[in-house]
């Protein structure tokens, strides 16, 4: 555990750094002519952005530049939490958010965040507060990855559980199905089916917030070029076993 702090501080120093240098007209995406330039996360997002803008009839050629400050804030509030600084997290949340107000990886990481506050302060009003994060995230932009889909879904479930919603839990787990089969969805259905019937079972509800591998590599792939050197230096710490 003392290890895992260690990682997580160091990655914290490398990221603030980071952080420190936002231009002040900071933009994830500009139109130059007949080129859009955007900020995407991973090539799911980028693809699912080119069909969208087929189907509008837009003429405008998209250009993925890798994203840097919103994906860092994103980061930084995963590592904050972490090491349980809930006040701290959701500054750089908010500040990501700021950036890059309609990203639905950032909106799902608010409602997480509120999980979070939820267990902190004891109060179940933040469960609640976290569902309609989880909403925005689920209908923030036209072109949504079925997993970021999926994932708000999931969080919707997660918070119905907790407020002990058992039947609107159930709905949204199973649709989150639709758009991605989940081990941790299955386990929650369950969960419910079983609680339902009155038998006791251990709490299993653990809705992970961190970034998985997939999410890890494709930042650091992203753009070996043009991110900063310190950005490097924070995965090879987030990496280490």
């Amino acid at each position: 555990m003392i290890q895992e702090d260690k990682r997580f501080n160091e990655g914290i120093i490398i990221l603030k750094e980071i952080l420190s240098n936002i231009p002040s007209d900071y933009q994830y995406r500009t139109i130059e002519g007949d080129t859009e330039y955007i900020e995407f996360w991973d090539k799911e997002e980028f693809l699912e952005y080119v069909e969208f803008v087929k189907k509008t009839g837009s003429q405008l050629n998209v250009k993925w530049i890798g994203n840097i400050y919103p994906k860092a804030c994103y980061f930084i509030t995963v590592a904050l939490l972490e090491t349980n600084d809930i006040l701290s997290a959701e500054k750089y949340l908010q500040t990501g958010l700021s950036l890059e107000m309609d990203n639905p990886l950032l909106l799902n990481e608010m409602g997480m965040l509120s999980t979070y506050k939820a267990k902190a302060y004891n109060d179940l009003n933040y469960y609640k507060e976290g569902i309609k994060y989880f909403r925005k995230a689920f209908d923030s932009r036209p072109y949504i990855t079925k997993y970021l889909k999926a994932r708000a879904l999931r969080g919707i479930g997660f918070c119905e559980i907790e407020l002990q919603n058992y039947d609107n839990a159930e709905i949204y787990f199973n649709e989150s199905l639709e758009y991605e089969q989940n081990g941790t969805a299955m386990n929650e259905l369950l969960y419910i089916k079983m609680s339902k019937k009155g038998l006791k079972v251990p709490i299993t509800t653990n809705l992970s917030g961190g970034p998985s591998f997939k999410e890890i590599n494709d930042l650091n792939k992203d753009v070996e070029s043009t991110k900063p050197n310190k950005l490097k230096s924070f995965f090879k710490i987030f990496m280490k076993n």
